[in-house]
């Protein structure tokens, strides 16, 4: 009981001390809670220039609320005698002053990201005159700016100018007001690293820095989440492969809420699809005269005016660019400082024979250096090309190499037996002096999956012991082997998936299309089609000789006598893959109509036949139809058609068709009796201009179109050849 109550008294005590001292120190704790309040406001500024206005901005409040309360405590010293009074005067006091050294600790940061003064667009360097996009900068512009938000996608093949236009569509925004928080520049690349494009956005949010380095990149995505959601922000992304995912970078997606922009430049049209664009925009080549324009201004008017024959040569030289913008400015560059004829006529003789480059020493080995994993496994790839070589290099350790490249060399034997266990790629390509192969040279190599021989014109037969010993063969290229005799055997390889015979005419004959006939996994098989693999007495051929034709990507038929080609397998995707088709000098053919099962066709290229009266003919076509006995619409994807020296050619198809992807109707000349063309006013699409190019006016004039609509639309279009 005793210590019950002594207990009590103890406690009693220390409850008094403390509530003594709110008024003991009452006066002392007010001169603190002034000092501190000194400090937390100092802090409060210093934060609020530090961290983001909209994660400080609940603390920055509650300070607020006790400055006005410190006020109203410290309003004129006030102390009351009333021991009551004070009491409760001193414990706000002391209370206060624990919350303002609290909110001052949070003020306290070993290191905070300083989020500097951010620039609303950086401005990028660039030429200042583009010739021959200002038409497309404005359409694109204009487009953009229209609704005030969307994802917008610049296709087109490499070289075209898609990056140029992006960098001007950014440098725009510089010089216009747009209402625009920020505009953000990000370069892709073929690799996709969303940690890389996070870096890049972080940076130009000035959220980069130490302590950004040591966060976790979901942490990094929030913070740009957290920054991005709150502004109206364009962002401009370059060269890009495949789908930017981009609610894993965080980006919010651009809406009428945000107001936002999201714009990128690709090669590939399936990837605007993936990228769900609400635009989409094809950068093309540039005209004749916008590619003469822009070559003028590389090659300069004192080496042009150096030689009246110069300008002549020239524009046979921008002609050949095709009005790739990258190309124009190369070529013109480097011709800039030729004065001279013979130069000129070298450059048109000889530049464009081959389709390579001299690669600097130094380029070559770093290419190789990097190749071999930075020089780790540098004997894994074995390259001895173009350096002369007249003997099977002499090589310590062959069980290592895993590819190997002898091409353009000066052998003329390859023998030897080497024991290559981990040989993956072989390529011998271009080695014209080369007569024979030793079937030993192949015996330890059972791993090869990759024999490229193309351009060894001088090689007669292969070795018979390809079939037995590379039984993992894939990829097998044979083309422009002129020389080249047969093919047998090659049916054994029942791995390959990919036979190039293009230009290598002795060798692919009728018995050769019964050895392909057993590929049963190939996929591309390019080939030339030649009379000689019709039999005499057939005036028919069967197209659909391969199992696996419906992966055929191209087909070029030349010099057959044939009257018709027929398809067996009658449905709309038996030539699901065939993308283009080359056909010239077959002048018993009378009509293309089993084009109607290629539905994925961009290319047809049709000359020099001379029966040809239709492409598809109706009285064929009535009795095909799909898998739902639809009649089949065809070339619904077809960009370009091009026609030339088919003079009995009436029709291409007998009532106009959509052509929805179409760029390009070409008829060249000698087609006189092609009056009607399968048009109408709805033909084409507004994002695709569709040119009609012919090569004489009489042709022209002669044109019978569907209605006087039709002739207002495409009548501009059509351009001389």
């Amino acid at each position: 009981m005793a210590f019950t109550k002594l207990r009590f008294v103890n406690q009693f005590s220390q409850w008094l001390c403390v509530r003594r001292s709110y008024i003991h120190s009452l006066t002392e704790n007010l001169a603190a809670l002034h000092k501190a309040m000194e400090v937390l406001k100092t802090k409060e500024d210093d934060v609020k220039r530090r961290v983001d206005r909209e994660e400080f901005i609940g603390r920055r409040q509650r300070i607020s609320q006790v400055q006005v309360e410190i006020k109203r405590l410290c309003f004129c010293g006030f102390c009351s005698k009333s021991f009551g009074k004070s009491y409760g005067y001193g414990k706000m006091v002391s209370l206060m002053l624990k919350e303002v050294e609290s909110l001052s600790s949070h003020g306290e940061f070993d290191v905070v990201t300083e989020v500097a003064m951010v620039v609303q667009v950086e401005e990028m360097p660039i030429q200042s005159v583009v010739v021959g996009q200002e038409t497309m900068l404005e359409r694109v512009w204009n487009s953009l700016m229209k609704d005030g938000f969307k994802i917008m996608g610049l296709y087109g093949m490499g070289g075209v100018g898609k990056t140029t236009l992006l960098t001007q569509i950014n440098n725009k925004f510089s010089e216009m007001d747009c209402g625009f928080d920020i505009v953000m520049w990000v370069v892709v690349s073929k690799t996709l690293e969303i940690y890389r494009i996070q870096e890049d956005i972080a940076k130009r949010l000035g959220l980069s820095g130490e302590e950004w380095d040591k966060k976790t990149e979901n942490k990094r995505a929030v913070d740009i989440h957290n920054v991005l959601r709150r502004k109206k922000f364009v962002l401009l992304l370059d060269d890009i492969w495949e789908k930017v995912n981009l609610e894993s970078v965080r980006v919010p997606y651009p809406s009428r809420e945000n107001g936002s922009i999201v714009a990128f430049t690709t090669r590939s049209r399936d990837v605007c699809g993936r990228m769900g664009v609400d635009d989409l925009m094809k950068v093309s080549c540039l005209e004749p005269e916008e590619a003469w324009d822009l070559f003028q201004t590389k090659v300069g008017e004192n080496t042009l005016k150096s030689h009246p024959d110069i300008p002549e040569l020239a524009k046979q030289v921008a002609e050949k660019c095709r009005g790739l913008p990258l190309a124009l400015n190369v070529i013109g560059e480097t011709m800039a400082c030729k004065s001279t004829v013979q130069e000129w006529r070298h450059a048109i003789d000889e530049g464009w024979k081959k389709a390579e480059v001299k690669m600097h020493d130094v380029v070559r080995e770093m290419a190789l250096w990097i190749s071999s994993d930075l020089g780790k496994h540098k004997d894994q790839c074995i390259v001895r090309a173009g350096v002369g070589l007249h003997a099977v290099p002499e090589v310590k350790n062959w069980r290592a190499v895993r590819r190997l490249s002898l091409m353009k060399t000066e052998l003329q034997n390859i023998l030897g037996c080497p024991t290559c266990p981990e040989l993956t790629t072989l390529l011998l390509q271009e080695n014209h002096k080369l007569v024979n192969i030793s079937g030993e040279f192949f015996r330890f190599m059972p791993n090869l999956v990759v024999l490229d021989l193309s351009w060894s014109s001088s090689l007669i037969g292969l070795p018979n012991q390809i079939s037995e010993l590379l039984k993992k063969l894939i990829h097998l290229n044979l083309e422009s082997m002129k020389r080249l005799e047969s093919i047998a055997g090659v049916s054994k390889l029942l791995s390959l998936r990919t036979l190039r015979l293009q230009k290598s005419k002795k060798a692919v004959d009728v018995n050769s299309a019964k050895e392909l006939q057993l590929l049963e996994h190939l996929e591309v098989l390019t080939i030339d089609i030649f009379s000689k693999l019709i039999e005499v007495e057939e005036e028919s051929f069967k197209i659909l000789t391969v199992p696996s034709m419906c992966n055929i990507r191209r087909i070029g038929i030349w010099k057959c006598g044939m009257k018709e080609i027929k398809v067996e397998m009658r449905t709309s995707s038996c030539f699901s893959s065939l993308s283009k088709v080359v056909i010239g000098q077959c002048n018993g053919l009378k009509d293309l109509t089993w084009l109607l099962f290629a539905p994925n066709l961009t290319y047809l290229y049709v000359r020099f036949a001379e029966q040809l009266e239709d492409i598809i003919s109706e009285e064929k076509a009535a009795s095909f139809t799909d898998e739902n006995a639809n009649i089949i619409i065809p070339f619904q994807k077809l960009e370009c058609l091009s026609l030339s020296d088919l003079p009995k050619l009436k029709s291409i198809y007998w009532t106009p068709l959509s052509f929805p992807r179409l760029s390009e109707l070409a008829v060249q000349e000698h087609c006189p009796k092609l009056k009607k063309l399968p048009l109408n006013s709805k033909s084409g699409t507004a994002d695709v201009e569709l040119v009609i190019k012919y090569g004489e006016n009489k042709w022209l004039e002669g044109v019978e179109w569907e209605d006087k609509a039709t002739e207002l639309r495409f009548l501009a279009t059509c351009k001389l050849w």
